[in-house]
């Protein structure tokens, strides 16, 4: 399935802004760990369950952006990451391709 037609299908994860991406979860909460969809809708990171086959699972964690901290980011072509705390958790999430997605992250925190 293409870029569009994916978005289309999946159009209630994200605001207008379509802010979403496909990443690796290198820590969550309850232990879990692996691939997921981080979207950005308002002000909150949502997080889904995913597989290799480009489907959304379950719905993991909403993530209030305004209440990070410690935000820290890189969006080089490979190895790009998004790190920060909520709750006393740290988070990890690594190898999407999307500076779009960053900037929208880096715009939600600071607000």
């Amino acid at each position: 399935m293409k870029r569009e037609e994916w978005l289309e299908k999946h159009s209630e994860l994200f605001d207008e802004r379509r802010a979403t991406v496909f990443a690796d979860a290198k820590y969550l909460p309850d232990g879990s760990h692996g691939l997921c969809v981080l979207s950005v809708k308002g002000n909150n990171l949502t997080v889904h369950d995913a597989d290799f086959k480009s489907r959304v699972g379950d719905l993991i964690l909403t993530i209030p952006l305004r209440e990070v901290s410690d935000l820290k980011t890189s969006s080089f072509l490979f190895n790009s990451y998004l790190k920060f705390k909520y709750k006393d958790f740290s988070f990890v999430f690594a190898d999407f391709k999307s500076k779009d997605f960053v900037e929208t992250v880096k715009v939600e925190a600071g607000k």
